[in-house]
């Protein structure tokens, strides 16, 4: 498996780089948004590479964390490389993360390629395997039951509230009941406000 890449570049085309390394030209795909585009530049990929039948194909990315975040996409059933570079190239690693872990499905099924339930198998495959994701905090949040008001924020944003409503409604609920008000509790009276 070739993991990393040192070499400097030949040609730039969108979503795809020619990486000379030390006289072999690599062929490599990167995500669009990535932004090399001086050729002679030297740069460091960690790379993927993928083998078919029909062809060898190598996916290159600048931090090790899109990388590992590709992988992690491409462990799914039914979501395969081109879907995974679609994604990393219109949501960083934590952006993805962070949609995965709030459940944010509106935000991954406006990404090209994807539809509602292959979006919805994403979030379901990988919710547990992506972890605690730190969420978004405002000073409001950076209280003791700054927890709480983060899960409800993320409950309701999965719901389908766009963040400005869902912190609106969790800040009127937390003012009803306190802050002695769990998660839940936050939740259905932000659902009622």
């Amino acid at each position: 498996m070739i993991s990393r890449l040192s070499g400097t570049i030949l040609e730039t085309h969108p979503g795809l780089l020619i990486l000379d390394v030390q006289g072999v030209g690599y062929e490599v795909q990167v995500p669009v948004s990535s932004t090399w585009t001086e050729q002679g530049e030297g740069i460091h990929l960690f790379t993927h590479l993928v083998v078919r039948e029909d062809a060898h194909t190598l996916f290159g990315f600048g931090t090790m964390e899109a990388r590992d975040t590709f992988r992690l996409i491409i462990s799914v059933t039914g979501i395969g490389p081109r879907i995974a570079m679609n994604l990393l190239g219109h949501l960083t690693p934590e952006e993805f993360r962070l949609a995965i872990a709030t459940a944010d499905i509106k935000r991954l099924v406006r990404i090209p390629g994807l539809g509602r339930k292959s979006t919805e198998r994403l979030v379901m495959e990988l919710k547990d395997r992506v972890g605690s994701v730190a969420l978004p905090s405002s000073p409001d949040t950076e209280t003791a039951d700054g927890d709480a008001f983060r899960d409800a924020m993320a409950a309701l944003e999965a719901l389908g509230y766009k963040p400005p409503e869902a912190e609106r409604r969790i800040k009127a609920a937390r003012a009803m009941m306190g802050t002695e008000a769990g998660p839940d509790q936050l939740i259905k009276a932000g659902l009622s406000c």
